[in-house]
């Protein structure tokens, strides 16, 4: 029914009423009476899903959204583009290091095997000296053993020598004593 329609229906309502009760009570009734009926009008169920004041508290005011960003304080930030510049080039100056890296890697390798490669010389030239000290050493050693064996076996000749002129005296004593 439309807002014309129910006017309308109102008017006549109204009209109906004047004739059987008289124009005050007619007006007092209609005032009464919802314009729409009483279907029209909201319940305690329509109005649960209102805001209320308490949920209106939450909301930003004009004073809160003062702290926020305005349009001319975004454009100092940067923007997608300048973002995907920013990375081509950081991109570009990490291959750049990279190969710098990779080039000094290679030469500290190269130097590092170098330094090796003359320790290692060094200690086997020192080796070298010390197995030839050692092998003097031990010459030297092996000499003084022949001469102590050397003496040694003098020493063992004479006594051996000795002790044989001893047993043959005492044997000639022996023997001269039992003729």
């Amino acid at each position: 029914m439309s807002s014309i329609e129910t006017e309308q229906r109102r008017v006549a309502i109204f009209e109906n009423l004047v004739e059987k009760l008289g124009a005050e009570q007619a007006r007092y009734i209609m005032d009464n009476h919802p314009p729409g009926g009483w279907e029209q009008l909201a319940t305690k169920d329509d109005l649960k899903n209102f805001a209320t004041k308490d949920d209106l508290k939450n909301f930003a005011t004009k004073d809160d959204l003062k702290n926020f960003a305005t349009k001319d304080d975004l454009k100092n930030f940067a923007t997608k583009d300048d973002l995907k510049a920013h990375e081509a080039s950081t991109k570009e100056a990490l291959k750049a290091h990279e190969a710098s890296t990779k080039e000094a890697l290679k030469a500290l390798e190269a130097s590092t095997k170098q330094n090796l490669d003359a320790g290692l010389k060094e200690v086997r030239a020192e080796m070298a000296q010390g197995f030839a000290d050692i092998t003097l050493a031990l010459a030297e050693i092996v000499e003084r053993v022949n001469k102590t064996e050397a003496r040694v076996a003098g020493v063992i000749y004479t006594n051996f020598v000795n002790l044989l002129l001893f047993s043959v005296a005492v044997i000639a004593v022996v023997v001269s004593l039992v003729i």
